[in-house]
């Protein structure tokens, strides 16, 4: 499923973006994904089986740009889209992008030189949150969090979990190193539902 890139234009960073009934967002998401300034990426979007325009949206965003690859879900939820969208990456990083998301233009290209300059094999920016019914607002907000910093598997862990109060890393959409997700067979729990 992966696009074939050959040297030196392999895509650096997969852009991971799953889709259901998101013909509202989607094409926004898209065009803001297409103008990285990293232009060495390749965008990897899984349709859940969408009853909108969803895969009309994203087959024309194909035909438009060869770094936009469509691939068919299985209609079996977030966490299995997920793990689809890994599988299909080509690239040695991967980042997860929301389908109503839109992108700073130099999303991809801050995430990897962040991974690369530190090692890390998970690195994440905050997010912008915002609607046409309240005021923009950081989704991690307070000290600590105002530039980089790096955290441990069990603070992230500890700080991702929806039953306790407070920040919830665990939304932030990361840039990972699939290298190292591959090792460890990791991916999202099937089991685990969220809305």
């Amino acid at each position: 499923m992966a696009a074939s890139f050959a040297n030196p234009a392999e895509p650096l960073v997969s852009l991971l973006m799953v889709a259901r009934n998101a013909a509202q967002h989607i094409d926004t998401a898209l065009v803001s994904a297409r103008r990285q300034t990293l232009t060495r990426i390749e965008i990897v979007v899984v349709d859940d089986r969408s009853t909108d325009a969803t895969g009309e949206i994203i087959r024309r965003h194909a035909a438009e740009d060869p770094r936009v690859i469509a691939v068919p879900g299985h209609g079996k939820g977030l966490a299995a889209v997920r793990n689809l969208s890994i599988a299909a990456a080509a690239a040695p990083f991967a980042a997860i992008v929301d389908s109503d998301a839109i992108l700073h233009p130099r999303h991809a290209e801050h995430l990897l030189d962040l991974a690369r300059r530190t090692g890390a094999d998970l690195a994440a920016s905050n997010m912008i949150a915002f609607s046409s019914e309240a005021p923009a607002t950081l989704f991690v907000d307070g000290e600590g969090w105002t530039g980089e910093r790096m955290i441990g598997h069990a603070e992230f862990v500890a700080t991702g979990r929806l039953d306790r109060p407070g920040i919830q890393l665990g939304y932030l959409k990361p840039l990972f190193r699939l290298a190292a997700l591959r090792k460890h067979a990791l991916g999202y729990d099937l089991r685990l539902r969220i809305g």
